[in-house]
């Protein structure tokens, strides 16, 4: 009698322990597994942050480190064939829907004109010509001014910053003096969004810096 008292107290202890420890075990396995997918999520998440990045770099279009088919001074050239008449005012180079392109300018006494030329084919994209009466023109001199790269490196260089790319440059004529004026952005995306462009004004014969809006 004293024995079967004695196995049924002992399986009645094994009972309880068994019930109290369970939800105990149930417990620890479920915070592991929740720390396991707390920590692939996090991984996943860097993953997609640096693809993220990885495709922000992939889409900067630097003008500045590249060489195009088509030189500036072919895209004079084709302007002048077109516009014969007209005297050379302004010269821009941008990237404009997927391609780079120089836009250029010119006026006579009776009309402004613009042409644009694909930097790597040579194709005429768009041509323009408007009525306007232009008593006096600051015709634009390419011969007495410093080279697109040499005014890119300038504006670089005077920004002092190493997260900076060239998005595009102009030049054009400002009260008789030639000038540059080259687009910087940053090529690093902070968590605020894009930087705004910073302009560098530069003088064309010189290199001189004019303005520098940072």
């Amino acid at each position: 009698m004293k024995k079967q008292v004695k196995l049924g107290l002992t399986a009645l202890l094994m009972t309880v322990l068994c019930a109290c420890g369970g939800p105990k075990n149930a417990d620890t396995g479920n915070t592991a597994k929740a720390n396991a997918n707390q920590a692939q999520a996090s991984v996943e998440s860097q993953d997609q942050s640096n693809a993220s990045a990885g495709q922000v770099q992939a889409n900067i279009q630097a003008v500045d480190e590249k060489t195009y088919p088509v030189s500036l001074a072919q895209a004079v050239d084709a302007f002048k064939k077109e516009y014969p008449q007209a005297q050379l005012t302004g010269v821009s180079f941008e990237e404009e829907n997927g391609n780079f392109v120089y836009e250029l300018e010119g006026k006579d006494p009776k009309q402004d004109y613009e042409l644009q030329v694909h930097a790597g084919s040579g194709q005429i994209l768009k041509q323009a010509q408007e009525n306007e009466n232009n008593p006096m023109i600051q015709a634009l001199d390419l011969s007495q001014v410093k080279t697109e790269k040499e005014a890119m490196d300038a504006a670089l260089a005077a920004a002092k910053s190493q997260y900076l790319y060239v998005k595009s440059w102009s030049l054009e004529v400002e009260n008789k003096r030639p000038v540059y004026e080259v687009s910087l952005v940053y090529e690093v995306f902070l968590e605020k969004g894009n930087q705004d462009d910073l302009e560098v004004k530069l003088d064309a014969k010189t290199l001189e810096v004019l303005d520098l809006d940072m």
